[in-house]
């Protein structure tokens, strides 16, 4: 079935077995060597213009057990005013399941750094699809499909909540949108600095949050 052969079944289950029995419900607490760091680009620099979005987000606890970093529960970005975003304007995925989402409605890619309590390191592969105001996120493992979540997008700010493996926490997360016709517009002007901000609010599942900023240049009209 889906053209895998039996043996490469064998494998994916192996290695999905591995990642998962190695879990806890347990919660990571951070050393105060834990740090997070936020980017994020504009694909175009002019003002009002179609554009995309590279975000890239990291997650280090050196001190921590294994080196697992505490696990992430919302990430909240806040895109510079005036940034819109509109669902309507490309194909919508209307399936009930991630993976039967058409092509045509893909947003884009990325890859997650994920690690387990005992510091087993893996990567998977990110699949973005565009929903009625809201992003559909499928993630998968050796192209097995892991798991998959809904981030939502309202006005400027996309709000995600991802779906993890119990004791799974994130070491690194890139995504990459592009530019799709009206989906993604920037701001109407470019700031005296030349920058357009983006804020990350990211909460975590101890209750702790911090809030990040990044900037990407815009040129004036």
């Amino acid at each position: 079935m889906l053209g895998i052969l039996p043996g490469r079944v064998a494998r994916v289950r192996v290695a999905l077995a591995a990642v998962i029995a190695l879990t806890t419900t347990s919660v990571a607490f951070a050393s105060p060597q834990f740090s997070a760091t936020f980017h994020l680009t504009y694909l175009s620099q002019h003002p009002g213009a179609s554009s995309g979005q590279v975000p890239l987000m990291t997650w280090t606890d050196p001190g921590a057990p294994a080196e697992v970093p505490k696990t992430i529960k919302r990430i909240e970005l806040t895109f510079h005013r005036g940034t819109h975003f509109d669902t309507s304007a490309l194909p919508r995925c209307r399936a009930a399941k991630a993976s039967a989402c058409p092509k045509a409605t893909t947003l884009g890619t990325g890859h997650t750094t994920g690690v387990s309590p005992s510091g087993a390191e893996f990567v998977t592969d990110v699949t973005l699809f565009n929903g009625r105001g809201e992003i559909i996120v499928l993630v998968t493992l050796n192209g097995t499909p892991v798991t998959e979540f809904r981030d939502r997008v309202k006005g400027r700010k996309i709000t995600i909540e991802p779906v993890l493996p119990a004791g799974v926490a994130l070491k690194r997360l890139k995504l990459r949108i592009g530019r799709h016709s009206t989906y993604m517009t920037n701001p109407p002007a470019c700031p005296r600095s030349r920058e357009w901000t983006t804020t990350a609010r990211f909460t975590y599942v101890d209750g702790s949050a911090q809030t990040l900023r990044s900037t990407s240049p815009c040129k004036p009209s």
